[in-house]
């Protein structure tokens, strides 16, 4: 009886290679092992029981789930990438391509992806495998100017258009006038800054912000495009100046903070008296029963938005958290002495230590934790 040849496949360093070619010594990256995460890169060659395998593929669903994937490098030597390589891989920031790559197709499910590829001489992306992707980011086209963590779509630095950092405050440059479509998308920062330069802000430019608490919108702004701040979970607090005069469809969409009645101060303030003609009737639409989020008028909200946020001392497991708070950091031992001190410029700060009991100062706020 006849049995079907197993393809032979090995691990090396958390990524598993499958034998596509015996005669060639080819193979694949096939899966990955639980807990791979950060920055990878695939090597052009592996070697296993004293044979040498170029690496020339990615297989299908490779890295399919692989959540803590943040940046992936591919080699020359990869020719193909299977069908949902990258699928649900939703930490993934970046793919950096080869600039000598052979690689025509890419298909995934990453929806806010950014591929960066270094020379487009020799590559050409089919771009309807793209069609879910953010932005496809030709590092020498003249089009885009990259100022790093910024992409811009002109050489004044005007017109924003990505933004690949993962700073937890993030202050945009005061030479942007427009910020483009989903340019912070699924952002992680906890404070963004934008500066009276900005007069346009793009469809989705800050949707899934899941922990901005509060946006301090300038009196430069004059429109908030569709959906510019959707599901921002957490943001409680907005107040809109009256040179706002056109806010599209559903800018406030879901910010479920912003529509409960339980919380008075969680709302939308505006200097307007009544709503201008230019926004959306359904521009402060909230998702669950069909309402508008509170929104008052000719008021000032009695949280406002540029000031800063209210300082939070905690501690989780093995750290103590500041949060909300810019300056000195001081933290004593039980016996009032000094063990560290710290000058912190980010509003949220993480400090580990050993578990135990803590004073912390940060600048007038003062908090006793118990770190485990």
């Amino acid at each position: 009886m006849a049995f079907p040849a197993i393809a032979q496949t090995f691990v090396i360093d958390s990524l598993e290679y499958k034998v596509t070619d015996e005669a060639k010594n080819e193979v694949a990256v096939s899966t990955y092992t639980i807990g791979l995460s950060g920055d990878v890169t695939i090597p052009t060659e592996v070697e296993y029981e004293g044979v040498k395998y170029k690496v020339t593929s990615i297989g299908d669903h490779a890295f399919q789930y692989c959540i803590g994937l943040k940046t992936i490098d591919i080699p020359n030597s990869i020719s193909s990438i299977g069908e949902y390589a990258f699928e649900y891989c939703e930490g993934l920031e970046t793919i950096n391509i080869s600039p000598s790559s052979p690689i025509k197709r890419i298909e995934d499910n990453c929806e806010y992806l950014t591929i960066i590829i270094e020379d487009t001489t020799s590559l050409v992306l089919d771009t309807g495998a793209l069609s879910d992707v953010k932005m496809v980011l030709y590092k020498n086209k003249e089009e885009y100017l990259i100022d790093e963590p910024f992409i811009y779509g002109d050489n004044e630095k005007e017109h924003l258009i990505g933004y690949f950092g993962s700073d937890t405050a993030i202050a945009i440059p005061n030479t942007v006038k427009f910020i483009g479509e989903s340019v912070f998308y699924r952002s992680g920062a906890r404070t963004i800054t934008i500066p009276n330069s900005v007069t346009y802000i793009g469809k989705n430019a800050f949707s899934f912000c899941t922990r901005l608490t509060s946006i301090n919108i300038p009196e430069s702004v004059t429109t908030i495009d569709t959906a510019a701040f959707s599901r921002c979970w957490n943001l409680t607090n907005v107040q809109i100046p009256k040179s706002v005069t056109r806010i599209g469809l559903n800018a406030f969409y879901d910010c479920e903070k912003l529509a409960d009645d339980e919380y008075p101060k969680q709302a939308i303030y505006c200097d307007l008296k009544e709503k201008p003609e230019g926004w959306d009737i359904t521009w402060n639409y909230f998702e669950y029963d069909g309402t508008l989020c509170h929104t008052f008028w000719n008021e000032k909200s009695s949280l406002q938005t540029n000031a800063p946020d209210i300082t939070k001392i905690y501690a989780s497991e093995g750290i103590i958290i500041i949060d909300g708070f810019t300056g000195d950091i001081s933290v004593f031992n039980p016996a009032g002495q000094l063990i560290l001190r710290r000058t912190t410029t980010d509003p949220y700060t993480e400090i580990a230590v050993k578990a135990g009991f803590y004073m912390v100062t940060a600048g007038e706020n003062s908090g006793r934790v118990i770190v485990r």
